[in-house]
């Protein structure tokens, strides 16, 4: 059946085997469904590894089929719907102020919207890219190095997405899966360093004995926080050091009308009453009341809005809208005072999933108020029009 693999396959099928047989005797030792659910997140990772890169080919993970290990997972889902039904009237107005600001900059923003990233040679980008880590943060640059050292990048071919972090606490590590089709081009870094975001989080809880906490951060709004930040500044770091400047401003551009989307989408579902009883399984929620509206700024300013089967997804418009907004104000306040963001932005991080509330990130330059005003966006906006 081997015979059947990829090289790639079999490079993380040997990973993986490896992983399980540590597993195996924790989740075997475990014994009782509640210690079971201590390393049910890890437990969950190597499944969905196992069902994203597996087709073919199955390993053999005995927890499988047991479904008393997602219970709080989706447990977890109905309290992130709760967040968005309890703050319904606050995020409206938040988002129809992020649309607002962004409809109203110069249309020239779009400019490179949807257009082709030229190749590089990899050594030059890795190179790049490294040096970014080094000057944003010693820990984060760290925590790469030993990602390479230790062979937890995989470089894969990914359906759906660019970019994966799995956390593994009973490792105290992080495994990437990046889709190796684009690394010859600025995206490919963008996609890592979001992903490098979700790893530096991980690491966070798992160094502070805090793992059971870093577990609900999945399914709270602001889960996407962190990675866009990083995301963000790595952008920003390229604009602002002149290197690859076409394709800087390319990346910026998308990050931007990303953000527009989200936004218009959350917008959207905020305006929608009785949420709870109108998403389908797949938390989605049917937007077909909400057509011309969608027809009409997608035409005006080029970008595809309309959702396939008139459905948007519950989740993705809020996280990564919060994540992409909050980026936009946070590395305002990390350009005034590197050293006190960071110290701030680690507790910001460790403090969300205990909140649910965006006021952890007050002390980071995001606050209710200041998102209302749209004044820090709209100098962002005009400035790299």
């Amino acid at each position: 059946m081997n015979n059947n693999l990829s090289e790639e396959q079999l490079e993380i099928k040997e990973r993986l085997e490896r992983i399980i047989n540590i597993f195996t005797y924790r989740y075997i030792k475990a014994g009782t469904k509640s210690k079971k659910n201590l390393i049910a997140s890890d437990l969950i990772s190597l499944s969905r590894i196992n069902r994203e890169y597996f087709s073919d080919f199955k390993l053999s993970l005995s927890w499988d089929s047991d479904d008393s290990l997602y219970t709080e997972s989706l447990l977890s889902c109905y309290k992130y719907i709760e967040n968005i039904i309890i703050n319904q009237d606050k995020y409206f107005k938040i988002f129809n102020s992020a649309v607002e600001q962004i409809l109203s900059t110069k249309p020239n923003i779009y400019r490179y919207y949807g257009k082709d990233y030229l190749k590089h040679p990899k050594k030059e980008l890795g190179i790049v890219f490294i040096s970014f880590l080094e000057s944003f943060d010693t820990k984060l640059y760290n925590q790469y190095m030993s990602m390479l050292d230790r062979e937890n990048i995989f470089y894969a071919s990914l359906k759906g997405y660019n970019g994966q972090n799995y956390p593994f606490s009973i490792l105290n590590e992080n495994m990437i899966f990046i889709d190796s089709s684009f690394e010859e081009n600025v995206e490919f870094y963008k996609v890592l360093s979001h992903e490098l975001g979700h790893s530096y989080e991980a690491n966070l809880y798992l160094n502070s004995g805090r793992i059971r906490e870093y577990d609900k951060t999945f399914n709270s709004p602001f889960y996407e926080v962190p990675s866009s930040f990083i995301e963000y500044a790595y952008i920003n770091y390229l604009i602002e050091n002149n290197i690859y400047k076409n394709e800087a401003n390319m990346l910026l551009h998308d990050y931007i009308i990303e953000l527009l989307i989200n936004s218009i989408y959350a917008n959207i579902i905020c305006r929608i009453s009785d949420i709870e009883s109108k998403f389908d399984e797949e938390l989605k929620i049917d937007v077909k009341e909400f057509t011309t509206y969608l027809e009409t700024i997608g035409r005006n300013y080029n970008v595809h809005l309309a959702p396939e089967n008139n459905k948007i997804s519950l989740r993705d418009p809020f996280i990564y809208g919060f994540g992409q907004l909050f980026s936009i104000y946070m590395y305002e306040n990390y350009k005034k005072d590197s050293e006190y963001f960071k110290r701030e932005f680690n507790k910001s991080l460790l403090d969300y999933s205990l909140t649910e509330d965006m006021s952890s990130f007050k002390r980071v330059g995001v606050s209710y108020e200041e998102l209302i005003k749209g004044n820090t966006l709209k100098k962002a906006l005009t400035k790299n029009s």
